[in-house]
């Protein structure tokens, strides 16, 4: 089993790296061009590798008693896989929302909404579990981001507001702040040295800060009618 979980953590981990250096070039490349959407599909490919291996090794290390290890995995592969489905699906429906994606995405909403809160629990080491607060932050970072999509949704299957180019670009940026979120908080200490206390923190929420910022920038630009570049 050893020799599992390694293989499919070094399949983990470079699918990861990979995608991360390849969403800057859809992120700064002209929206719509070829450059951008070949490399946007590599990207997407490489992030789909992310969650399957996630998910595989939150089973082998649930398995193996690592509780901590296979609930962050567990729903690192959740939170990404949402908008990652959502930010594709979206582009086959232009025009308003499917019944099948829009049913897909409230459940995937549903699965996170309940999942964070296990999270923080497990993250603050209530009723005696082993706390972590890297669960604080990605259970915190969870409900951040689904519980606004799931109130949408539950409001109507067709938002008057429904923007198939904001929601996009607002969705692929999530499977990014997941992305970074997850590589500072594992690979922080060898890149920044031992951290610790509220510098720890600071790297750890900057991804979901910065990425939140583009997209309230993209946001704003869709809907004031100027170009997104």
């Amino acid at each position: 089993m050893d020799i599992l979980i390694k293989a499919l953590l070094i399949t983990h981990v470079s699918a990861g790296f990979t995608s991360l250096g390849l969403f800057f070039i859809p992120m700064f490349a002209r929206k719509g061009s070829k450059l951008h959407n070949t490399v946007g599909r590599w990207y997407t490919y490489g992030m789909w590798g992310v969650v399957i291996t996630a998910v595989l090794l939150c089973v082998l290390r649930f398995a193996q008693g690592e509780q901590v290890v296979a609930l962050f995995l567990g729903f690192l592969a959740l939170l990404t896989s949402r908008p990652l489905y959502f930010g594709i699906a979206i582009l086959k429906n232009k025009e308003e929302m499917s019944d099948r994606m829009l049913r897909i995405d409230i459940l995937l909403c549903g699965a996170l909404t309940v999942f964070s809160p296990v999270l923080l629990v497990f993250g603050f080491g209530l009723f005696g579990l082993e706390g972590h607060p890297l669960l604080i932050v990605f259970g915190a970072l969870g409900m951040v981001i689904t519980l606004p999509d799931l109130r949408n949704r539950l409001r109507g299957p067709r938002p008057k507001d429904y923007n198939w180019l904001g929601d996009h670009l607002s969705a692929m940026l999530t499977t990014a702040i997941a992305a970074f979120t997850a590589f500072f908080a594992f690979g922080g200490r060898k890149i920044f040295g031992d951290i610790s206390g509220n510098l720890e923190v600071v790297i750890w929420i900057a991804p979901t800060l910065i990425g939140v910022a583009a997209i309230r920038f993209y946001k704003r630009r869709i809907r004031s009618g100027h170009k997104v570049t």
